[in-house]
């Protein structure tokens, strides 16, 4: 953690450090802006970059290439890819030092110096510096030389691993690759080296790019190199093995038969080893020519560097030796490029020239030549994914929608109440006002009586009006209580119920920001403002009618200026309505930018990011607080402007009344004017609570708007009507695939296509395939998750297609390699809906073989679980899973890359204990270690979609030309 930056040190310093994770975490953006994350675009870097990370032939397949949205989470891309992805990320950094943690295959160093956090023991062999961990401590730390010496216990259980895995790589090679490497390795020794037959030799120290030419004349031609050397000799057979790479080694030129000897030319290579005392890089032979990360001669190799010669090693020496044109150029070498391949030591191309005063210009020099294109332009026309956003005013059908909900019922029940209140209230004035002029002021007997029967009505009055208020209010909320409850249960079951293509294709801040803001705005803004809009809307009516009644020239003076109003808030409601919806975009960005921040947050401090992506939210909240700002101005606005128009609303309203009293002085009554003048007063008020009122609510309606589009709009994965099945289906596991063709959601291409399959009950089965092959998705199109383009999946004789999905995945069970554990107790994780007794969680627990660890809990099956399972391992995790598959009595079990990101003990662990407690039943396992399938019954290999191999994997191993066998083979070296 220190070495990342998420624990600060009191002194010292940090180095520049690109860090992988173990869970490979991007960004929902291009593919080239997450490996470029933040840097400048340099394009020959990154071609060299995609080209080592094996992204190039999967970036060609996607529809926009590198400019490809890649999903939430990286949800559009296979583990392999994510993982490839975050690699180029940390090998395109200009940092000086790369963490890897859980990374499989080890790359070349290039004045770098590189941690490796792995239970790949094959890759310790290369490591300048060995740290074994155990029990959260350090067992030992040294070369491997040293630990061979003071821990003879951990080397020999190393040795072992080593000896099993090259057992296993080495009975892989069929007879036909075993008489192949013969013929070459026999050809090889027939070559003899002699200086002394006026051949041009060329002597090379890449320390100091020194080098000395004898020349001689040589014709062009299409010619072949050989290697061996001096340790390789036995028998006169020289084998191309690892050793080479310690010694002298001689590249040799064949030229056509028609051409002499004395136009051979010969280039002598001192030494492939860049220091000395260092491991060695064993040549791995590359039988079926898989797309790998570290052989190719176009790949760039971020590992050790030849001297100070460059950080593209002695690949990049000897290519800048030939590619640079100085005037004092001897063209003593023939015309060819010469090329070598420092990862499997192959030479295949051929100098053009060299000379002794050639100048090696090093990396960083050539980087700072090339074309820089700033990252924020590299993307700047690329095509931009924005949040749905409505225009115009709302539709009357999302109101109706939303009244439905409240329930019509109440909502009637509602405003008859209402409407009763605020009748009541204006009787209540206008009884007021005849009690005030039955008062002559004598304090007579009589009028003692009459001022006590208006008193008792006014207090009955005064009574029921406070019974209708208090009944008005519970119902408006309870009417909004139903809406948002139905709202909120329609949004989760279609957000739930939405295919993956859904979830593909959807930022998760857009479903927070549904979830949070906009469930908000229902919930405490919509029934509240609707209760006071019809209070104020009905005490603006009253008043208008009272003041009409008194004095009819109000009436006249009203109309015009109720257009007046009409106007303002129609010229407010279109600035107002839009700049709110524009404030709910700009609050998803936000919330996805912090969640993604979040989530990689070790990664940010490891490429010491924090600046760039607290300007990115910085940006993202400024446009939020500018559409806020703006929208709040407007609102003072319309204060102001209704303050105005009210004032001169009160100005004519008095004038009026007093007028009418004036020139009608025998039908106006004193307390008539007073209460046309007391409602005057309140009619601005009143006006401007109800224009605003009617911004609001248009404004708040826009929420129901958003989210009846992901209802209405969303993707359901069920919408026919499925038959039932029994309650005991499946009983056997037989599962059948007949010509099935699978598609993401609404994409034209399929993933899976026209493949038959067909998996017997009870059969333990694995799929391979290079990362991109359809392996997962065919995990996924076994449990409904894709659509079905063509061909059906039987289980049982029973199409999947005739299921309802929930009732189909209830039926199996898999374990991914992203596995999912809630926060809450053990017992809630294990059985979720309570359909198990506690004997049976143990039983199961003990079967997963984590039962002891959850006995060390005092509190057992309530022993709290954190959020993602935190306080348990990746091993442990897995282990849980196994166990909730377990418990679910599931008669088939999927590992989907269950076992990529555990050691080869926990590994052990999980598989034996998923054959154990699925013993019998049909397990399909989905795996890059292919060791991990040559004890199944069967092995699946697939090419892009399609089934190129299947069988026995033991009898493939044997096979010649086997591709599973190539693909054990190759991985073996990979690791190595």
């Amino acid at each position: 953690l220190c070495s990342i930056g998420n624990i600060f040190p009191v002194y010292g310093r940090f180095a520049t450090v690109a860090y992988v994770s173990q869970s490979s975490w991007v960004l929902n953006t291009f593919i080239r802006d997450n490996i470029l994350f933040g840097e400048s675009f340099r394009p020959k870097r990154y071609d060299k970059v995609v080209e080592a990370c094996a992204l190039k032939p999967d970036i060609e397949l996607m529809p926009e290439r590198d400019s490809t949205i890649i999903g939430e989470q990286g949800i559009n891309l296979s583990g392999g890819q994510r993982q490839r992805i975050a690699i180029a990320r940390a090998l395109y950094s200009s940092a000086n030092v790369i963490i890897m943690n859980g990374i499989k295959k080890m790359l070349i160093r290039h004045k770098r110096t590189t941690i490796l956090v792995t239970q790949n023991l094959q890759l310790i062999r290369t490591a300048d510096m060995i740290i074994a961990m155990e029990n959260h401590g350090i067992r030992i730390a040294g070369t491997l030389s040293e630990i061979m010496e003071k821990d003879v216990e951990l080397y020999g259980e190393w040795q072992k691993s080593w000896i099993a895995q090259e057992r296993a790589a080495s009975s892989g090679r069929t007879a036909r690759e075993r008489w192949k490497l013969f013929k070459n390795v026999a050809k090889l020794g027939l070559q003899k080296v002699n200086p002394d037959d006026g051949e041009v030799t060329t002597k090379v120290n890449p320390d100091d790019g020194e080098v000395t030419t004898r020349k001689s004349s040589y014709l062009p031609s299409k010619s072949r190199s050989s290697i061996y050397g001096s340790r390789l000799l036995a028998h006169d057979i020289p084998l191309p093995i690892d050793e080479c790479y310690g010694e002298e080694v001689h590249i040799r030129r064949r030229p056509s038969r028609w051409m002499s000897r004395e136009r051979n030319g010969m280039l002598r290579i001192k030494s492939l080893q860049c220091e000395p005392n260092k491991s060695r890089n064993p040549v791995s032979r590359n039988i079926s020519s898989p797309t790998r990360l570290q052989t190719e001669d176009s790949r760039i190799a971020e590992g050790d560097e030849c001297g100070s010669t460059s950080n593209l090693g002695f690949y990049n020496f000897l290519r800048r030796l030939s590619s640079r044109r100085h005037q004092n150029v001897m063209p003593a070498t023939p015309e060819e490029e010469l090329t070598p391949h420092i990862g499997n030591h192959s030479l295949s191309r051929h100098c053009r020239k060299a000379s002794a005063s050639n100048s090696i210009q090093s990396i960083e020099e050539e980087e700072e030549a090339e074309m820089t294109v700033d990252c924020a332009e590299s993307t700047a026309n690329m095509p931009n994914y924005e949040e749905e956003r409505k225009y115009g005013e709302i539709p009357l059908r999302i109101y109706w929608l939303y009244l439905k909900d409240c329930g019509l019922g109440v909502v009637v029940l509602f405003c008859l109440i209402a409407l009763s209140w605020q009748t009541l209230r204006v009787i209540t004035d206008v009884w007021l006002q005849s009690w005030t002029n039955t008062i002559d002021g004598n304090g007579s007997q009589a009028e003692q009586a009459d001022s006590m029967h208006y008193f008792s009505v006014y207090a009955i009055l005064s009574g029921v009006c406070v019974l209708l208020s208090m009944l008005s209010t519970p119902i408006g909320q309870y009417a909004g209580l139903r809406a948002r409850r139905k709202i909120h249960t329609k949004l989760l079951d279609s957000i739930l119920g939405n295919s993956l293509r859904f979830f593909q294709t959807t930022p998760l801040g857009r479903i927070m920001n549904r979830f949070s803001n906009d469930m908000a705005i229902i919930d405490k803004k919509i029934a509240p403002t609707s209760q006071r809009l019809l209070q104020f809307l009905l005490l603006c009516l009253c008043s208008i009618l009272i003041n009409s009644s008194i004095s009819p020239w109000f009436l006249l003076l009203s109309l015009p200026i109720c257009a007046i109003y009409y106007g303002l808030q129609h010229f407010y409601r279109s600035s107002s309505r839009e700049l709110q919806r524009i404030e709910n975009i700009m609050s998803s960005p936000i919330l996805s930018h912090f969640t993604e921040t979040i989530q990689g947050v070790a990664t940010i401090r490891a490429y010491n990011q924090e600046a760039r992506f607290m300007e990115i939210l910085f940006r993202r909240m400024e446009a939020n607080n500018v559409a806020f700002v703006i929208l709040n101005t407007s609102n003072r606005w319309l204060g102001i402007a209704l303050d105005y128009l009210g004032g001169i609303i009160v100005f004519l309203a008095i004038i009026t009344a007093l007028l009418t009293a004036h020139i009608y002085t025998e039908t106006t009554l004193p307390s008539m004017v007073g209460l046309a003048i007391n409602y005057t007063l309140l009619v601005p008020i009143y006006l401007n609570w109800v224009v605003k009122l009617l911004a609001d609510m248009e404004m708040y309606v826009g929420a129901v708007e958003r989210i009846e589009y992901y209802i209405k709009n969303g993707s359901p994965e069920c919408t026919d009507v499925y038959k039932p099945v029994p309650i005991s289906w499946p009983q056997r596991g037989d599962i059948v695939f007949e010509n099935v063709s699978c598609r993401y959601g609404s994409q034209e291409q399929d993933i899976i296509m026209n493949l038959s399959l067909n998996i017997p009950a009870g059969q333990r089965i694995g799929i391979c395939g290079r990362s991109g092959s359809g392996k997962s998705s065919l995990a996924l199109a076994l449990f409904g998750a894709l659509t079905m383009s063509s061909g059906r999946i039987l289980i049982d004789d029973v199409s999947i297609a005739e299921i309802h999905v929930d009732e189909l995945r209830s039926r199996l069970s898999i374990i991914t390699q992203d596995v999912v554990l809630f926060r809450g107790t053990v017992r809630d994780n294990l059985d979720p809906r309570g359909h198990f007794s506690d004997i049976q969680c143990w039983n199961c627990l003990e079967m997963a073989q984590i039962k002891a660890l959850i006995q060390a809990n005092p509190a057992g099956l309530d022993g709290e679980i954190e959020e993602n399972g935190m306080n348990f391992s990746v091993g442990q995790r897995q282990l849980f899973c196994l166990a909730r598959a377990v418990l679910r009595g599931s008669v088939c079990l999927v590992l989907d890359e269950a076992t990529s990101s555990l050691d080869p003990f926990t590994e052990h662990t999980l598989l034996q204990a998923a054959n154990e407690a699925f013993k019998g039943r049909t397990i399909i396992t989905i795996s890059h270690r292919l060791s991990t399938l040559l004890s199944y019954d069967r092995v699946i290999v697939l090419e892009a979609g399609r089934v190129v191999e299947e069988g026995c994997p033991k009898v493939l191993k044997e096979t010649r030309g086997s591709k599973f066998a190539s693909m054990l083979q190759s991985s073996y070296h990979e690791s190595t």
